[in-house]
């Protein structure tokens, strides 16, 4: 990762020095191989190969956020599979992606230009998938998490109603409709 910095930083502080640079050949000279270098490093950056492997880390990121899903989300088993088999899909799309750029290696240039709009194109779908399905465990996640606190507010009011009847002003109100809890309520330390 250092690498790529620095060339990126040695590609920017070639084409700023250019103004400074006494000789226009040696100013031409310059640009021209700023000019390479980044051209060169989009290039590079943006292989199959390594656009397959960030789809890759993407995909274990999500079946992290899925593993999750499977602990917090036990009360929608229809959202479990579905994701599932989602996830299971985009792996398997990714895994078949790996297989098509690794065989594009020993081909000619002519052939490989010819696949690799194909590729790109699955590639870039895949990426789609990849967000979607991020977005939606995500959303999954927090509406599990919203409805487990919703659930603790409700015992915690009932407890608050039972202990102290008639004590908390705000028993009745939707839990949106407390924003000033904080204000009413003081924490007595000691």
């Amino acid at each position: 990762m250092k690498e790529h910095l620095a060339s990126q930083v040695l590609s920017l502080l070639s084409l700023i020095l250019i103004p400074f640079i006494p000789n226009s050949t040696l100013q031409y000279i310059t640009v021209v191989l700023a000019s390479v270098s980044l051209v060169a490093y989009l290039v590079y950056h943006n292989t199959p190969t390594r656009q397959v492997n960030r789809l890759d880390g993407a995909a274990k990121e999500i079946n992290t956020l899925f593993e999750a899903v499977t602990v917090e989300c036990v009360a929608d088993p229809r959202f479990m599979y579905e994701a599932g088999l989602k996830l299971t899909e985009t792996n398997y799309a990714i895994s078949t992606l790996r297989s098509r750029t690794l065989s594009m290696k020993p081909m000619s240039w002519k052939r490989y230009a010819y696949h690799l709009r194909a590729i790109a194109s699955s590639i870039e779908e895949c990426r789609r998938e990849l967000e979607e399905l991020r977005s939606s465990i995500l959303l999954a996640l927090e509406c599990a998490r919203q409805q487990r606190y919703q659930e603790d507010i409700h015992r915690r009011t009932a407890t608050l109603d039972s202990a102290f009847p008639g004590a908390t002003p705000f028993t009745n109100q939707a839990p949106d409709e407390r924003p000033a809890v904080f204000e009413r309520m003081s924490f007595r330390t000691g």
